[in-house]
């Protein structure tokens, strides 16, 4: 931020004065003050002195914007404001606020694996899976020396958002509950999806086993992993 503010104003004074001489005057000017000593009390003179052969660079490589490049500059700047400040249609699945949204049935689909063991394929499948709002991912872990097969996934969030998810809640547990049928869908050995929140100092977890998957959805979860339209099923079906 001083760096900008320092080039920020050296650059208005030559747009200011408007001539291509005061440019070597102005740079010899900052060296000066550099290099020599000078008794001023309070704040330093022209903010820090630690950039001056930047500012010097700066300065003598200046070029005042012809007129077409701030027309151009204006109208790009107009253009990203509309852009930003437009309502879009929200595309993300609304199975509690998430801040990503899901990846195709055609890519998850892709990403499916027989083993939990495979690490890149596991952790494909759980980039492709949306985040609840206010969690930031952190890692995962593949328990797979003993059964049940576990695909561990943790959260971190701050202290204030762990309170909204630090309560019994059916709409939170369900957000994390349709991520789990989805990988327990297209692990085909893993036997449970464990979940858990942390600011830090409390820790919130969500288990979800096979055998739940398959009640709630009536049948072998697996079974909707037989292509990308029998997963779009699935999708549909747990999605609002």
């Amino acid at each position: 931020m001083g760096t900008d503010m320092e080039l920020s104003c050296d650059e208005r004074v030559l747009k200011q004065l408007n001539n291509e001489d005061i440019k070597k005057a102005y740079a010899n000017s900052l060296l000066s003050f550099a290099t020599e000593r000078h008794n001023f009390t309070g704040s330093p003179l022209a903010f820090g002195e630690g950039n001056v052969r930047g500012r010097i660079i700066n300065v003598l490589n200046y070029r005042k914007p012809v007129f077409w490049v701030v027309v151009v500059s204006i109208i790009v700047v107009v253009a990203i404001s509309i852009g930003l400040g437009s309502n879009p249609k929200n595309t993300q699945q609304e199975f509690g606020n998430v801040t990503r949204e899901i990846a195709s049935a055609k890519e998850l689909w892709k990403a499916r694996t027989k083993y939990i063991g495979d690490n890149s394929a596991v952790g494909n499948l759980i980039g492709l899976l949306p985040i609840p709002e206010g969690l930031q991912f952190e890692h995962f872990k593949l328990h797979t020396t003993e059964r049940p097969y576990v695909v561990e996934i943790v959260y971190s969030t701050s202290t204030e958002t762990m309170k909204y998810y630090d309560r019994e809640d059916k709409d939170i547990e369900k957000s994390f509950a349709n991520n789990a049928i989805i990988l327990l869908a297209l692990i085909d050995n893993a036997d449970q999806i464990s979940i858990s929140i942390s600011d830090g100092k409390l820790k919130k977890g969500f288990i979800n086993v096979r055998e739940w998957a398959d009640d709630t959805v009536g049948r072998d979860v697996r079974d909707y992993a037989k292509s990308p339209e029998k997963l779009q099923e699935l999708i549909d079906s747990i999605l609002p």
